[in-house]
């Protein structure tokens, strides 16, 4: 069962049963946003045995991404709404280990500052940081078809 993660258990990672449950329900609740009877603004109407809530696009969209990413197998990582990060919450933002993490730290590629002995991260450079890192890995995919095409098999056109 899905539940809430506390400081001794930053990750989540769900079950092959979770992931179905969860890849089940992002369906019905695509099929619920889009059929008629959904409030204006892409949201749903959600009745439970204390009534009925209405959730607009955003909470749907927030909801949906969760369902998507447990559908999928992705790990899940509760970060703190605060801007500065922890190595441990930096790298579970990025999806990466801790140790590759210290690396790029080390690196001076992501930038960083000490509170006592303690590393912090801003957010923002983490969001600046992936940015960069997606469009050159985007570079990267394009750099290697050109350069790497796939084979032709013998006497194909």
């Amino acid at each position: 069962m899905l539940t809430l993660l506390d400081s001794r258990r930053n990750l989540f990672v769900a079950s092959d049963e979770e992931a179905m449950v969860a890849r089940a329900a992002a369906a019905r609740l695509e099929s619920i946003g889009t059929a008629d009877g959904c409030i204006p603004n892409g949201g749903v109407y959600v009745r439970g045995g204390d009534g009925e809530i209405a959730l607009d696009a955003r909470a749907v969209g927030l909801i949906d991404g969760v369902l998507a990413a447990v559908g999928a197998g992705r790990a899940l990582a509760i970060v703190p709404e605060s801007d500065e990060f922890t190595v441990e919450q930096a790298a579970a933002f990025l999806g990466i280990g801790r140790d590759e993490f210290a690396a790029l730290l080390a690196q001076d590629a992501i930038p960083h500052y000490l509170v006592g002995t303690r590393c912090r991260v801003l957010k923002s450079d983490l969001v600046a940081w992936q940015r960069q890192d997606s469009v050159r890995d985007a570079v990267l995919a394009d750099a290697r078809e050109v350069l790497f095409p796939e084979p032709r098999r013998f006497g194909a056109a």
